[in-house]
């Protein structure tokens, strides 16, 4: 973690404040592996799934869709925005 991240990375154990310096998986590598994760997925869903416009930046996917283009996303049985729904 950067050095000024650091700081927001304190957990306490047993009474004791620990910072992690690593990740919270354990490894300075964590970062990168989850980006390229990240963006194979984004990949996925816009080539091969049609996800239209989305943006992704680090670890934050988003769009913009208008405000009556909804779909049910089934597994939970909820209205959310068609985009979100097909990329979920």
């Amino acid at each position: 973690m950067h050095p000024v991240w650091q700081v927001k990375q304190g957990v306490q154990i047993d009474g004791e404040y620990y910072i992690d310096r690593a990740n919270c998986f354990g490894s300075s590598a964590s970062f990168a592996i989850f980006v390229s994760v990240n963006s194979l997925v984004a990949w996925i869903a816009k080539h091969k799934r049609g996800v239209t416009r989305l943006m992704i930046y680090v670890d934050n996917s988003s769009g913009v869709t208008l405000s009556n283009d909804l779909d049910l996303y089934e597994p939970y049985n909820f209205p959310c925005p068609a985009p979100q729904a097909a990329l979920l």
